[in-house]
């Protein structure tokens, strides 16, 4: 099945332009969870920047060709998480990679470790991991962050990626750091919040910093992986988006959304939809983003009704992009 990207021209009197296509990280353990987000439907929820790809295979369970649970030990190992733990870390001090730990922890989100929560520990690779190849990253390009302080003292760090080459590429994890007065202050791994992202195509990717983050604060963000990926088409359905309506809020800081996602598969059912909403100011930069998910059975043909809202911390919304992806 050959995978196709679909882009629609919408041009509403709400200034919405409609962008298609598709993205892992690992965020370091915070004493409490991200805001919970509000369910738009009994099979429907919202959630901000975690993956399905292969690699690493997705935190809420296995999807398509992902990478396969590691062998059953007869006593597996557990570790209770502790402040500013975070795969990597883990991965490191227990000689696995990051791919075991996120497939024999489907259930949790690594975007969102909390002191006090059991994982599992996979068996360790022999010879610990400095024998597990690490892919060389495919080369795309970062635009400068643009960064936006919360209500409570955080900030939200945007960049766009951009895939200047002539093939899809997965995976893609970028590194934003942020400092003041030349010194680091610290340092976040953040995924693009869908799984591929097509040839020509760009998408928003963007990471949290907690509090206390300083009034002076610089941004910079570098490319840490990025893979390619040749048969997009075996992993991911054609969707489209349509009958899209946009409702700015008068204050410009939210966008109402609703439409439908069109399973264009010549043959497969669609068993799981990702609809992605970027907010953008006057400039085009990226001020929010917001993803809705959905979970069941569409066949060729059928339609998935979606309604969910994207928030900007402090720009006006100018227009919103939205971007969908479909898996079988």
């Amino acid at each position: 099945m050959t995978w196709a990207r679909n882009t629609l021209g919408y041009n509403p009197p709400m200034r919405v332009t409609l962008v298609l296509f598709s993205i892992a990280f690992v965020l370091a353990a915070c004493a409490a969870p991200p805001p919970a987000l509000t369910p738009s439907a009994a099979v429907a929820t919202l959630e901000i920047y975690h993956t399905r790809t292969p690699s690493p295979p997705p935190p809420d369970g296995a999807f398509g060709t992902a990478t396969p649970l590691p062998s059953a030990t007869p006593t597996p190992r557990t570790y209770t998480v502790k402040l500013n733990d975070t795969y990597g870390t883990l991965a490191t001090r227990f000689g696995v990679t990051v791919n075991d730990l996120v497939a024999a922890n489907p259930g949790i989100d690594p975007n969102a470790l909390i002191v006090g929560m059991v994982l599992i520990i996979p068996p360790e690779v022999e010879g610990g991991t400095e024998g597990v190849p690490t892919p060389t990253a495919v080369s795309v390009r970062l635009d400068p962050p643009h960064c936006l302080a919360s209500v409570e003292g955080g900030a939200w760090c945007f960049s766009e990626v951009n895939n200047t080459q002539g093939f899809t590429v997965e995976s893609v994890l970028v590194e934003f750091r942020i400092s003041s007065r030349g010194e680091i202050l610290a340092s976040r791994l953040a995924a693009a919040p869908l799984d591929i992202i097509p040839a020509g195509s760009s998408l928003p990717v963007g990471i949290y910093f907690p509090p206390e983050v300083p009034d002076d604060m610089l941004a910079g963000a570098t490319l840490a992986a990025a893979l390619p990926l040749e048969d997009p088409g075996s992993r991911y359905l054609d969707a489209i988006l349509s009958d899209i309506t946009v409702d700015i809020a008068d204050n410009q800081l939210s966008a109402a959304l609703q439409g439908v996602v069109i399973n264009q598969d010549d043959g497969r059912t669609a068993r799981e939809v990702w609809v992605l909403a970027a907010a953008r100011d006057r400039q085009g930069r990226v001020s929010g983003i917001r993803r809705w998910q959905w979970q069941g059975e569409a066949a060729p043909g059928q339609t998935i009704p979606f309604s969910f809202a994207v928030y900007s911390q402090l720009e006006e919304i100018e227009s919103v992009d939205l971007y969908v992806e479909a898996i079988p």
